[in-house]
């Protein structure tokens, strides 16, 4: 049974303040999931593997770039996503309050 607690990159399992992890040690975070070891990071490659930021964000430019090439002018950002889904959660969590 999986235990989704997350290893340490020697492999054993550890816990820490995810704030004081630099990108490269966030990077080689796995939780051990049904199907084996899983990366924690939410942006993946094609190959499962942890993307890193400069990849992501070239990843969204491009994006951008042919939404605009197509007609409308659109500009997007990971940064911008986060936010607008922070926003989402907290306007859900605030309705469902009353």
């Amino acid at each position: 049974m999986p235990s989704n607690e997350p290893l340490t990159p020697c492999g054993g399992a550890g816990e820490s303040a995810l704030g004081r992890l630099t990108a490269a040690e966030r990077m080689g975070l796995f939780v051990d999931g049904e199907d084996g070891l899983e990366p924690t990071m939410l942006w993946l490659t094609e190959s499962d593997l942890p993307m890193a930021y400069a990849s992501w964000t070239k990843v969204f430019e491009r994006a951008s770039n042919c939404c605009t090439a197509a007609g409308p002018e659109v500009f997007a950002t990971p940064k911008m996503l986060r936010h607008s889904a922070a926003l989402r959660m907290l306007s859900r969590r605030t309705a469902g309050s009353g």
